[in-house]
Parts: structure tokens; C-alpha cells; sequence
């Protein structure tokens, strides 16, 4: 990157530009961004070009500056002039770690989170910050291959202008993706003339709004460094060296988001990091369930418009003034069939029904214990899988890895001395203890089980017109549809759910990890498959009148053979011999087994397990749980 000297005798004298100087550049963007948004053109610029000048560590002139701006805006033609910083910020993806860690400190003292949320953005959803080629060779520096995610358009140096040229061309005012379709043939551009163009953007609210409205809530009037006050930077935002490290993150990340709903493209842009970076659970799902049926919704636009193009088609084919005798024939096959469709409908749902309406207060086998089973045995199989990885091992005393509080909530569920036992019986006790305290003792419920004012008020009427009873299987009716017939609770809330749960179980084994990459993925997709089972027992569970409680033995306690399976103990250390008596006693639980009580539970319950203050009696054996015992 080499731009022109400022003074007049060495104009032909190339500058470097240094690294340092390029971080200061792409962290201060945000000023380009807040000053550069009139129609006018580059209202502010010598401000923004001093603001620049000031904070480069080799002093730049005013005027190589220019260029390095003009340089990044002028030449993609920006429709808007956030397009300016997401080139900035999908800059900033491709480099070093390192530098990133630089950059990030110097945008510190962005204030606004959708600037926040830009900079989070997945690399997938700017496609052209993916396909950004390394230079290795002359014959690479002329041509560039880019592939079809990034389609591009070059234009002559003597065409390019200032931004306020740019924005007074009406051809500029036109959506970029309308521009540049998107095709299969690959585009071959001149290096020197591209800068990465995102196709698409979402329509974010602008920054300087989002800043004035974050300014009336927070009001920085001042910022502090070291022991003294001074004050802000240019237009209230805080300078680079101000606040803590941890505001960047702290403040504009976990801010809410504000998105257009009414645009269709704005949920396909939301990024995820954002998403994820949320804090509060609830909010979370409620974002993530939006996005997947206005994912849906769209899918059913498209159809329907599709639909009309073949329409529109087939009676520009007919002669005018003649009827369409095809047309008139499908209405009455189209209305016979919705009469079809309903009453297959109703036996369909009476059929459904049935067996909750005739569940009474006796002591019927559970609803849907054959589904509880299956999905144990399937839990026990991948568990036994987890034993034959070789990507584990003890962490010695001196191991660098520090222990988390997760990791020693699980420690304490089992045995003391780990390092008696083969690791792959650890990491299955440990596995098995996350899937008792994180999915059985926890709560599930997903957002169309939420409480709300209008559900409150059907089930106080229902329950006084037609009794608690017909309330509680009417209740369990619609849980059990919503698992059964519900697309997105087993397409997207379960699998949602385990990838986090396994997440949360890959950081906390981190000691017992010694190969990362493909052997940490793999493991992620085999405790993905464990806690989606564990999370299918719960929900099933949870689906009927009885109470349900997993079998986890402890450590030292009697092995009873009617309610637990022995596992092969082989490669242990501890002592094997039995006692006086002959019994056995229980080292190590791998994987928790399931009892069910009779109980009349008057409605859902979404912890579904027993508490242990029922006081229930005579529980039945639904599946054993798998011990080592000596």
C-alpha cells in the first residue's frame, strides 16, 4: 500500500505505510463514519483528516491522509457509507491475531453498538472479506481470482472522484445487489482496482442517531486516564485510551438489539456473534426462534411469488375474452380437497387425543416410555464411544490448564481420586454427571411453552368449566403435540440446546484434552449426540401425570443389581477385592439410569424429575444405570 508524498518536489516519492499505521487507520473509521454521512458529500473532512493526522505514531500529512480515505471509499462507490466501515472491519478479520488484539483496543472507545455488532460480524455473512488472495507472486499481483460470493465491478482510475461526486450520480443511489447479481462464472479483476464489496448490508440504524440515543441515557461527559480528567474526544465519544479495556465488550455487545422485522433483509444479515453474545437466555431463544420463522417466511414468499409468475403466465398464454376452462376445473378439485383435508384433520387429531383423553388417576404405564428407552440406549451407546477416543489423558500436577468451576461441581458429583480409573471411564462419569445436573435437574422449555396472559386465561376457564382433570390432559395434549408436530422444537431448539450444553462440557474437560482441532470437534459432535438423547428423555418425561427420577449412585455405595449394570472395571488401580459379605460396592457411575413414581401431577411440569419431597413410593425400573463396582 503506497501512496504520494505531500510536498510538491517529491511527488514522485512512494510513502509506506507501516502496520502501526494502518491499525490507527482501520480503529479510526468510526470518525469517517459519524462525519461523512450528508449527501453534501465529505462534510467535516478536515476535521476528521486532523483527528486522523493527530493519532498516527509517523506523522502523515494531511494530504497522504486524503488519499488512504479516498482510497477506501471512492473506489467501491459505497451506497452507504456504512459500507465504509464494514470494508474497514472485514479488514480487520484478515489479520493477524495479534493485531486484531491492537485494533480491537483502539475501537475501545466506540460507543455505539451496531458500529459493536459490525465489528462481531461472522466472516460468512461478509463474503468479501473471505476470498482476499496473498500475493505471492508478480504474475498474482496483476490478476486476482475472487469467486462467486464476492461478485465485483472495476472501475478506470480517471473515473474515480471524491465521495461527493460519487453521491450526486443518481446511478449510485441503487442497491448494490440489484447491481451485481450473483452468478456462477468466476470474476478475474485487476488487484490494484478491487477492495472487497459486501453484496449485501443490513440496514442497521444510522451511528449517529444510535449515538445521540446512547448519549441521553449515558451521558460520558468525561473521560479518565491514569489519574487525570480530560475531556472526551470529537463529538462526546471517548478516546482510544480511555475506559477500561473491557467496555468495548461490556457495553455495546450485550446492548439489545434494534432490528428493522419488517425488512426481509435484515434477519438474513443479523449476525450471530451478537446473538450469542447476549446474556440473558431467554432473549437468546426469542432471537434465534425469530430468525427461523422469518427464515421461513420468506421461503413461503418466494413460493407464493412463484406461484403468481406461473399465474400471470398462463393467462397471458389465453385469448382475450376466452375463458380458462383448466382454471375452473382445478377451483373445484381445490375446494374438494380442503374438504378432504379437514376431516383427515379431525380423525387425525381425535386419534391424538384419544389417549390423553381417557388417561385417568390409575396407575397406567407412562406415556411415552417406549421413547424414554430408545433414547437411553442410544445416550449409553455414545458414551461407550466416548471410552475408545485417545485424545485424553490425566493432567498432571503441573499442568498449565486451570480447572473450572463446572469442571469441579462435576468432580465433586463423583469419585475423589480420578487417576485410579482408565480416562475414558472418567470422561464418561464426567459426561454422565453434566447430563444429571445440567439437563435433569434443569429446567427446559423452550419459547411456545412460555407463560402468557391470554394461555393463563384458557387454562383458569377450561379448568372451571370442564375441571382440573380435563385441564391436566388437555395441558399434556398440546405439550406433546408441540414436541410431536412442531418443526422447529426438534429441528431447532434441541440441537440449539445440545451444542450449547456440549459446549459448555468441552471447556470444562479442557484438562483431559491433549489433542485439539479435528479430535475436539469430534468429541463436540459425540456430546452433542449424548446431550440431544438426554434432552429427548427430559422432554418425554416431563409429557405425562407420573414423576420421573434419574438413578445416579455415589461414590462407596451398595450395588444393587435389580437397578444398576456392572461395566468391565478393567485397567483400574483401585483394590477389586470384595468384602466379608460378597457384595459389591460402587466406584464410579458412567451413565444415569431412570425410575418412574405413580403420581396425578395436576400440570406440565417443566423440571419434570422428582425433587425428592413427593413422597412417592413403589418406583418402577425404566432403564439401569451403568457403574464400575468392586
Amino acid at each position: 500500500m503506497r501512496h504520494t508524498s505531500a510536498s510538491p518536489d517529491k511527488s514522485r516519492i512512494k510513502s509506506k505505510w507501516s502496520q502501526d499505521n494502518i491499525i490507527e487507520l482501520l480503529a479510526n473509521l468510526d470518525f469517517v463514519v459519524k462525519n461523512i454521512r450528508q449527501n453534501s458529500g465529505r462534510a467535516g473532512k478536515n476535521e476528521v483528516l486532523q483527528k486522523l493526522q493527530a493519532r498516527l505514531r509517523k506523522r502523515r500529512t494531511v494530504r497522504q491522509i486524503d488519499n488512504r480515505l479516498k482510497s477506501l471509499t471512492g473506489s467501491e462507490r459505497p451506497k452507504t457509507i456504512e459500507d465504509v466501515y464494514r470494508h474497514g472491519s472485514s479488514r480487520i478479520q484478515n489479520l493477524d491475531f495479534g493485531i486484531k488484539l491492537k485494533v480491537l483496543e483502539e475501537l475501545k472507545s466506540i460507543m455505539s453498538k451496531e458500529v459493536c455488532m459490525v465489528v462481531s460480524t461472522p466472516r460468512q455473512l461478509r463474503s468479501g472479506s473471505r476470498h482476499l488472495g496473498v500475493e505471492t507472486s508478480r504474475s498474482k499481483r496483476e490478476n486476482t481470482v475472487f469467486s462467486e460470493r464476492t461478485p465485483t465491478r472495476t472501475m478506470p482510475r480517471r473515473l474515480r472522484g471524491e465521495p461527493e461526486d460519487l453521491a450526486s450520480k443518481p446511478s449510485e443511489n441503487e442497491s448494490l445487489s440489484s447491481k451485481s447479481p450473483l452468478s456462477h462464472d468466476t470474476l478475474i479483476v485487476p488487484r490494484r482496482k478491487f477492495l472487497s464489496r459486501l453484496t449485501t448490508t443490513p440496514p442497521y440504524p444510522s451511528i449517529a442517531d444510535t449515538e445521540e440515543r446512547i448519549k441521553s441515557s449515558q451521558s460520558p461527559d468525561t473521560c479518565r486516564e491514569g489519574n487525570t480528567t480530560e475531556a472526551c474526544s470529537l463529538n462526546g465519544t471517548p478516546s482510544l485510551q480511555s475506559a477500561p479495556q473491557s467496555s468495548f465488550y461490556a457495553t455495546g455487545l450485550q446492548d439489545t438489539l434494534t432490528i428493522d422485522y419488517d425488512d426481509p433483509d435484515t434477519v438474513q444479515q443479523i449476525p450471530e456473534d451478537a446473538i450469542l453474545d447476549c446474556t440473558h437466555e431467554t432473549l437468546r431463544d426469542l432471537f434465534n426462534d425469530n430468525l427461523y420463522f422469518r427464515k421461513k417466511w420468506l421461503e413461503s414468499e418466494e413460493r407464493r411469488e412463484k406461484i403468481d409468475r406461473n399465474e400471470r403466465l398462463r393467462h397471458s398464454l389465453l385469448a382475450p375474452g376466452s375463458s380458462d376452462v383448466f382454471q375452473t376445473m382445478a377451483d373445484t378439485i381445490e375446494i374438494q380437497d380442503e374438504k378432504i383435508n379437514t376431516l383427515q384433520r379431525q380423525l387425525s387429531n381425535q386419534k391424538f387425543l384419544q389417549q390423553f383423553l381417557t388417561l385417568g388417576r390409575g396407575k397406567e404405564v407412562p406415556l411415552n416410555q417406549a421413547q424414554i428407552q430408545i433414547n437411553h440406549k442410544k445416550m449409553t451407546r455414545e458414551f461407550r464411544s466416548l471410552s475408545i477416543m485417545n485424545c485424553f489423558q490425566h493432567p498432571g500436577e503441573t499442568s498449565a490448564c486451570l480447572e473450572s468451576q463446572d469442571l469441579n461441581e462435576l468432580k465433586s458429583k463423583i469419585s475423589t481420586d480420578l487417576h485410579c480409573y482408565p480416562i475414558g471411564l472418567v470422561i464418561q462419569s464426567l459426561t454422565g454427571a453434566a447430563v444429571c445436573e445440567w439437563v435433569f435437574n434443569g429446567k427446559i422449555q423452550c419459547t411456545a411453552m412460555m407463560s402468557s396472559p391470554l394461555l393463563e386465561g384458557y387454562r383458569r376457564h377450561l379448568g372451571t368449566v370442564c375441571g382440573e382433570l380435563a385441564l391436566r390432559n388437555v395441558d399434556l395434549a398440546a405439550h406433546q403435540w408441540v414436541i410431536d408436530e412442531d418443526k422447529h422444537f426438534q429441528e431447532q431448539f434441541l440441537p440449539r440446546t445440545a451444542t450449547k450444553l456440549s459446549g459448555r462440557l468441552l471447556d470444562a474437560l479442557g484438562p483431559f484434552i491433549k489433542h485439539k482441532g479435528k479430535a475436539e470437534a469430534k468429541l463436540q459432535r459425540r456430546l452433542e449426540s449424548i446431550f440431544c438423547a438426554a434432552l429427548n428423555i427430559k422432554t418425554f418425561a416431563m409429557i405425562g401425570k407420573n414423576v420421573f427420577e434419574y438413578i445416579w449412585p455415589v461414590h462407596n455405595s451398595i450395588f444393587e443389581r435389580n437397578l444398576m449394570a456392572e461395566e468391565s472395571s478393567e485397567g483400574t488401580k483401585c483394590n477389586q477385592t470384595l468384602s466379608d459379605q460378597g457384595t459389591k460396592t460402587v466406584m464410579l457411575a458412567l451413565v444415569p439410569g431412570l425410575r418412574v413414581y405413580s403420581y396425578d401431577r395436576k400440570l406440565v411440569d417443566y423440571c419434570g424429575f422428582t425433587k425428592g419431597d413427593e413422597g412417592l413410593e413403589q418406583p418402577s425400573l425404566v432403564a439401569q444405570a451403568l457403574v464400575v463396582a468392586q
